[in-house]
């Protein structure tokens, strides 16, 4: 049984796409091809505690600090909540596909344990991972570093007239056209191939929903200046 909701994206004319699907006992609570970079808030997981709510699928480097630890919400509030996290990002590791799941109730490890795929991750990749959790040292410096590379980001394309969206997360959703003016599908392709002749690759916000809009990831501070010193050359 499949069923979808739409929520609007706050301060954003984009829509987060809520999809509930049903097994058995239980149900999935992703936000599916959102350009949007904010994460699933405690409000509206207790909104949807009765119908939907008992995986979340996170893809955000780091909540705010004003956002509760998702552990501590499993624990206290949503034991039948079950929060997907990977090693890609933050942890550097997007090659290993690995992750893991936090999760409130025994039986769901042991349910997954009989269904899982013999051979779903290698020992290789379960070491790295695991080594990787010890080092929380390495990531804290890696969010401090993205955070403060972002938050320039921001500043530099709002300088140049474009809009852009609250970030939480390791990339920014913003437009291609300065000042408010209207860009289509037409004009931001002519801008990503610019960018592409330039060395500078971004997703296109046709791709998600959106003409005239992009997605872009923070990268390294030269890199993150290349990409607008090529920016600035096409809007």
């Amino acid at each position: 049984m499949r069923n979808s909701a739409a929520v609007d994206a706050r301060e954003l004319d984009v829509e987060l796409h809520i999809e509930a699907v049903a097994v058995a006992r239980v149900a999935g609570l992703a936000q599916l091809q959102r350009p949007a970079v904010l994460v699933v808030d405690h409000a509206l997981l207790d909104q949807q505690r009765g119908a939907l709510g008992d995986v979340e699928q996170e893809r955000v480097l780091r909540r705010r600090e004003h956002h509760r630890r998702v552990a501590e919400v499993i624990e206290a509030e949503f034991p039948n909540l079950v929060a997907l996290r990977t090693f890609s990002k933050v942890h550097g590791l997007a090659g290993l596909r690995c992750g893991y799941a936090l999760c409130g109730d025994e039986r769901f490890r042991v349910a997954v344990e009989q269904v899982r795929q013999p051979f779903f991750c290698n020992a290789l990749a379960q070491a790295a991972a695991e080594e990787a959790l010890k080092h929380q040292d390495e990531i804290t410096r890696r969010v401090e570093q993205t955070v403060a590379e972002r938050i320039g980001l921001e500043e530099e394309l709002r300088s140049m007239g474009l809009e852009v969206a609250d970030a939480q997360a390791n990339f920014l959703w913003h437009s291609l056209s300065s000042n408010g003016a209207e860009l289509d599908a037409e004009g931001e392709r002519a801008i990503v191939d610019g960018l592409a002749e330039r060395k500078v690759l971004i997703r296109s916000g046709t791709a998600l929903g959106r003409p005239g809009w992009a997605r872009t990831t923070i990268g390294t501070p030269a890199e993150n200046r290349r990409f607008l010193d090529a920016l600035r050359e096409l809007v």
